[in-house]
C-alpha cells in the first residue's frame, strides 16, 4: 500500500513534559497541573518557534523544564508572555508619567499623574520586579535557555535589579538616596530633589533594550508584518528620546538655578512662561517644550532667543545628538530596506521564478503549496550559494563547520563522541543533508535503500504495508537500513510529520570510514536490531487488535475514577 498523505494516528505529546495525571486525580492536583502548564514551554510561542524551530526540540525543552524546574518560569511560557505585556505597559506608562509629574507646575493634572504613577508603581512595577527573580533567560553566547534558580537570581542581580529597585522602591521611600543627594548639593532640598528625579529618569531608560524586545514580541502576537514592526519600533524609540530630552530641558535648569524666583529673565523657559513655579497648564508646558526639542533636535529654528551660556550649551548638545541620531536612523533604514535585504531579495526573486515555472506547467494548488513550503523550509527566506562559500574555505574550517552543524546529531548518539575529531569530521563531511517538508515521503515500502539515515531535527512517522502507523522517530534516531528486511528492500515506509532535517550516507562508505572503529559499527548494528524488533512487536500488537495491557494503561483505561461508595441501608 502506498501512502499519499499522512494523517497521524499516534497521539502527539501534549503533556507539557510532566507525567500524566491519573484519571482519579483530585481537583487541586488538576488545578496545580494547569498552573504549571502555564509556566512551561508554550509550543505556540513565537520566540520558542524561533529558538527551537522543530517540534521535537520544543518537546525536549518541555521535558527538561519539567524534570529540572519547580519555582522558575520558563521564558517561552504563556505566563511569561502575560507578565511581559504587563511589564512593557507599566514601564511605558511610568516612563511618560514620572518625569512629567515632577515638572513642578501647580496644575490639577499633575496631582492626577502623581496618583496614577503611584498606582502603576505599587501594583504593576513592584510585582514585576519580584517576578524577575523567578523567570529564566536566554544565554545568547551558549545558545541555551537558563532555568537554574541560582543562575537566574544572579543574572538579575548583576543586570537590571539595581535600576529596577531605584525606580520602583525608591520613589516610595526616598530615605538614604535622598540623603546622599542632599549631601552632594550641600543640603539644598530643591536641587537635591531635582537631581534625584533626573537620576530616576535615567534609571528608567536603562531598560530600553528589554522593553524594545518586549514591545516587538507584543506586536508579533498581533501578526504585524516584520517591516511594519520595524517602522513602529523606530517611531516609538524616537519619541522616547525626544520625551527624555524634553524632560531634561525642563529639569536641568532646576538643578542649575537655586530657586524658581531666581531664574533669569533671559531664559527661554521664562520667555515661554513655562518655567518652574509658573501657573501654566501641564499640557501647555509639555507641548511647548516638545516644540523646542523637535526644532533643536532636527535643526529647525524656533521662536525663542537663547542667550544664556548654560542653555546654549544644553541645546547645542541636543542639536549634535540629533544630527548623529538622524544619520544613524537613515543608515539603519538603508540597511533594513536596502543592502541588508539583498539575501531576502534574492530569495524573493527565486520564489517569483518558481511561481512563473508552476504557472507555465499548470500545477494544481496543493502541489504549488507543497513546493513553496519546501523552498521556505530549505532556504528559510534567505538565498545564498553554499557551495561557492565552501570552496573559499580551508579543509580544516569546513570540518569545523560540518561538526558544528551536526553537533545536535553527535550529542544524540554518544558513541560518535568516541571517534577522533578528524575521523568524525570526515564522516560528517561525507554525509548529505536534506530538508523534508511536512507530509513529504522519505522512503516508500518496497524501494531499495543502500543508505543509512540520521535525523538531525524533526519527527518521522513509520508505517507498515497495511497502512498502520507504528511509531514516531525523533532527533538522533537512525533509519533506512533499520527498516530493511533483506537485500536493502524497504519493509516500512517513512514520512516527515514536520519540517525534518536528515543526514544520510551510503552504508558501504560508512562502514569503510569506520573500519578501524568496530565498536561504533557494533553499537549501531545493535540499535538497528533493537529498532526492528520493536517495530515487529508493535505490528503483532496491532494485528491482535491493540488490546495489550500496556496500551490500556497508557490510555488510562485501567484505573477507575473515584466514586462515592453507596450507602447500605440497615
Amino acid at each position: 500500500m502506498t501512502k499519499v498523505n499522512h494523517h497521524c494516528h499516534l497521539p502527539l505529546e501534549t503533556t507539557h513534559g510532566f507525567p500524566k495525571l491519573p484519571p482519579n486525580a483530585s481537583t487541586f492536583r488538576r488545578l496545580t497541573r494547569a498552573f504549571r502548564n502555564l509556566l512551561t514551554v508554550d509550543l505556540n510561542n513565537t520566540k520558542c518557534k524561533k529558538f527551537f524551530p522543530h517540534r521535537s526540540a520544543q518537546v525536549a525543552e518541555q521535558k527538561r523544564y519539567a524534570k529540572n524546574c519547580v519555582f522558575i518560569v520558563h521564558p517561552f511560557s504563556k505566563f511569561n508572555s502575560i507578565m511581559e505585556v504587563i511589564f512593557v505597559t507599566s514601564w511605558l506608562l511610568s516612563c511618560f508619567i514620572y518625569p512629567v509629574a515632577n515638572y513642578g507646575i501647580s496644575d490639577v493634572d499633575v496631582n492626577t499623574l502623581v496618583y496614577v504613577h503611584g498606582y502603576v508603581n505599587t501594583y504593576l512595577q513592584l510585582p514585576t520586579m519580584i517576578y524577575f527573580f523567578f523567570v529564566g533567560y536566554v544565554d545568547k553566547k551558549k545558545k541555551q535557555v537558563i532555568i537554574k534558580p541560582i543562575n537566574v537570581v544572579w543574572h538579575y542581580l548583576r543586570t537590571y535589579f539595581v535600576f529596577d529597585f531605584v525606580v520602583t522602591v525608591m520613589p516610595l521611600h526616598f530615605g538614604i538616596e535622598f540623603a546622599i543627594f542632599k549631601y552632594c548639593f550641600n543640603n539644598n532640598l530643591y536641587q537635591s530633589a531635582t537631581a534625584l528625579i533626573i537620576f530616576h529618569i535615567f534609571c528608567y531608560y536603562v531598560r530600553i533594550p528589554v522593553v524594545s524586545k518586549g514591545l516587538d514580541n507584543m506586536l508579533t502576537l498581533f501578526k504585524i508584518p516584520k517591516m511594519m514592526r520595524y517602522i513602529i519600533m523606530k517611531i516609538i524609540g524616537t519619541y522616547l528620546i525626544l520625551h527624555l530630552i524634553n524632560c531634561l530641558l525642563f529639569q536641568i535648569p532646576e538643578v542649575i538655578y537655586l530657586d524658581y524666583d531666581e531664574w533669569p529673565e533671559e531664559s527661554w523657559l521664562r520667555q515661554a512662561n513655562i518655567h518652574f513655579g509658573s501657573n501654566s497648564k501641564l499640557a501647555t508646558v509639555y507641548l511647548e517644550g516638545m516644540t523646542v526639542t523637535l526644532c533643536t533636535f532636527f535643526g529647525i529654528a524656533h521662536q525663542y532667543e537663547v542667550t544664556l551660556t548654560n542653555e546654549q550649551f544644553c541645546l547645542t548638545l541636543v542639536m549634535i545628538f540629533g544630527r548623529l541620531y538622524t544619520l544613524f536612523l537613515l543608515a539603519d533604514l538603508l540597511r533594513a530596506f536596502g543592502i541588508a535585504r539583498v539575501s531576502e531579495s534574492s530569495y524573493e526573486q527565486q520564489i517569483s521564478r518558481l511561481n512563473a515555472y508552476m504557472t507555465s506547467k499548470g500545477l494544481p494548488w496543493p502541489l504549488r503549496k507543497k513546493l513553496l513550503k519546501h523552498y521556505e523550509d530549505k532556504f528559510r527566506k534567505h538565498c545564498f550559494n553554499e557551495s561557492e562559500i565552501d570552496s573559499t574555505l580551508s579543509e580544516r574550517l569546513r570540518t569545523e563547520i560540518f561538526l558544528f552543524s551536526a553537533r545536535k546529531l553527535i550529542r544524540g548518539i554518544p558513541i560518535l563522541t568516541t571517534l577522533p575529531k578528524s575521523t568524525l569530521g570526515i564522516v560528517i563531511a561525507e554525509m548529505k543533508l536534506y530538508t523534508f517538508s511536512p507530509k513529504e515521503i522519505i522512503l516508500r515500502i518496497g524501494t531499495v535503500s543502500d543508505n543509512i539515515y540520521f535525523i538531525s531535527s524533526g519527527t518521522v512517522a513509520v508505517y507498515n504495508e497495511a497502512g498502520h502507523e507504528l511509531c514516531h522517530l525523533k532527533d538522533s534516531d537512525e533509519f533506512g537500513v533499520v527498516s530493511t528486511a533483506t537485500e536493502g528492500i524497504q519493509r516500512y515506509g517513512l514520512e516527515a510529520i514536520e519540517t525534518t532535517e536528515i543526514y544520510y550516507i551510503n552504508l558501504k562508505l560508512f562502514a569503510y570510514l569506520l573500519e578501524h572503529h568496530t565498536n561504533v559499527l557494533s553499537y549501531l548494528n545493535q540499535r538497528i536490531k533493537q529498532r526492528l524488533d520493536e517495530l515487529q512487536n508493535i505490528e503483532r500488537t496491532i494485528l491482535k487488535g491493540g488490546t495489550d495491557f500496556l496500551s490500556d494503561l497508557r490510555k488510562g483505561k485501567v484505573l477507575e475514577s473515584l466514586r462515592r461508595k453507596p450507602q447500605v441501608s440497615k
